[in-house]
C-alpha cells in the first residue's frame, strides 16, 4: 500500500470509530434524563417499599407486645350475639332488697365485617330511694357486658314515693 491508501484507511477508520462513539454519546446523552428519572422513580419504589415493611414489623411487634393481651380482654367484654341472653340473669343477680328491675331488648343493629353489632335495650328500675336507683344503675353499667346507656330518666310514684327509672341503652356484641 502506497502512503495515500494506507492514510485514508487510517481515516476512514477513526470516522467509523468516531462516528460509532458520536452516535452513542448522542443515543446516551438524549435518554440520560429518561434512565435518571426511571432509576429515581426506582429508589422512591424501593424507599416506598422498605417503609412498608418497616411499618408492618412495628405493627407487628406492636400486637404480639400489647395487642393480643388487649383483643383478649376486648373479647371478654363483648360477648358473642348468643351471650346476651345471660344479661337477663345479670339484672336479676343486681336486684337486692327492695329494688325491682325489668329489662327488655328494643332493636337490633347487626354486625359488619368492620363494626361491632348492638342490641337496644330498655331497663326499668324501682327503687325505694333515688341513691338507690342511681346505684343499681352504675351497678349494672358496670356488668361484664360492654353497653352504652342514651337515656336516663327519673320519676317519683305518688302511690308509694319510690323512685322510678327508664334507662334506654345499646349492648354490643362481636
Amino acid at each position: 500500500m502506497t502512503f495515500g491508501k494506507a492514510l485514508i484507511y487510517k481515516l476512514s477508520i477513526s470516522c467509523i470509530i468516531i462516528g460509532v462513539l458520536s452516535a452513542g454519546l448522542l443515543y446516551f446523552s438524549s435518554n440520560i434524563n429518561t434512565f435518571t428519572k426511571k432509576i429515581a422513580d426506582t429508589r422512591t419504589a424501593l424507599a416506598n417499599k422498605t417503609m412498608f415493611v418497616e411499618s408492618f414489623a412495628s405493627l407487628q411487634k406492636e400486637y404480639t407486645e400489647h395487642g393480643e393481651r388487649e383483643l383478649s380482654l376486648m373479647n371478654q367484654k363483648i360477648p358473642l350475639y348468643d351471650q346476651l341472653v345471660q344479661v337477663q340473669r345479670e339484672v336479676e343477680k343486681l336486684t337486692t332488697g327492695e329494688t325491682v328491675a325489668t329489662f327488655s331488648f328494643s332493636g337490633e343493629n347487626p354486625k359488619t365485617p368492620t363494626t361491632l353489632g348492638s342490641i337496644s335495650y330498655k331497663l326499668s328500675v324501682l327503687a325505694p330511694t333515688f341513691d338507690a336507683t342511681v346505684s343499681y344503675i352504675k351497678n349494672f353499667e358496670k356488668m361484664k357486658f360492654f353497653n352504652t346507656i342514651e337515656s336516663v330518666s327519673f320519676a317519683t310514684r305518688p302511690i308509694d314515693n319510690k323512685i322510678e327509672a327508664t334507662v334506654q341503652g345499646r349492648l354490643f356484641f362481636r
